[in-house]
């Protein structure tokens, strides 16, 4: 990468981080192009060179998030030995990583229920990624008959996504009031006498 597109990248990264703190704090309907620049420490009309506007930022920021996510994931799951043991690492990597980032846990709660269909749109091609991720790895514990083959796969996904999803919701209205470690380990317990075999 040239020293030219590194500073580019970076400056975009910047933008990006100060959108998520603003969303996260005033939400994406309260928070203008504006404050955004100024906490990024740029122009306003700086930010247009990066970004087309709110809407590109925030779906922009999104996919900053869970790409960034998913590739600190791909790291855990090369350390788990079986499909039951990286979706365990999964669900927990999912709750303890939120949690340590307050902005993006609140962020991502609530673009996830973005109203706006066009946002909506945005998000899903990295969000699918995700989804994907996950339905791979229960296809794979059930060719190992670790998981239930009666169950279907998009049900089990929608089952582990919404536990994860509702546990972080739940900490962040508690004013992120308790760690979230414990309660990692008992979400995944949880979900695991559901779809496991005898097998596992």
């Amino acid at each position: 990468m040239s020293a030219k597109a590194a500073q580019k990248k970076e400056r975009q990264e910047k933008i990006l981080e100060a959108a998520i703190k603003a969303f996260s704090m005033h939400g994406y309907h309260n928070s203008t192009v504006a404050t955004i620049a100024r906490q990024a420490g740029i122009a306003d009309g700086t930010m247009y060179l990066y970004f087309k506007g709110k809407e590109d930022l925030l779906i922009s920021a999104f996919t900053f998030i869970i790409e960034g996510f998913l590739e600190k994931l791909e790291a855990k799951l090369g350390e788990a030995k079986n499909p039951l043991d990286k979706l365990k690492v999964i669900v927990i990597y999912h709750l303890t990583e939120l949690s340590g980032d307050p902005d993006r846990a609140k962020f991502l709660q609530l673009e996830l229920r973005q109203p706006a269909e066009s946002v909506r749109q945005g998000i899903a091609k990295p969000l699918s990624l995700y989804m994907r991720k996950i339905d791979a790895l229960l296809e794979e514990g059930k060719e190992a008959k670790l998981i239930r083959k009666d169950l279907p796969t998009k049900v089990i996904r929608r089952v582990i996504f919404g536990s994860v999803d509702e546990t972080i919701s739940s900490w962040i209205r508690r004013k992120f009031a308790a760690p979230i470690d414990k309660e990692a380990e008992a979400v995944f317990e949880v979900l695991l006498g559901g779809m496991a075999t005898k097998n596992r």
